[in-house]
């Protein structure tokens, strides 16, 4: 049986810091096919 290790929380940075990036790009996500522009989606 393995020993019981504790879980820890690592630091990365503050949630300011870490979500300045957050913008809304000309790519879709995963649900459409890769390289998708948005300019290209249909709404239903």
């Amino acid at each position: 049986m393995k020993p019981y290790i504790k879980p820890q929380v690592v630091l990365h940075g503050s949630v300011e810091n870490l979500t300045q990036a957050g913008k809304t790009g000309t790519i879709l996500d995963a649900c459409f096919c890769a390289g998708t522009p948005v300019t290209e989606i249909t709404l239903s």
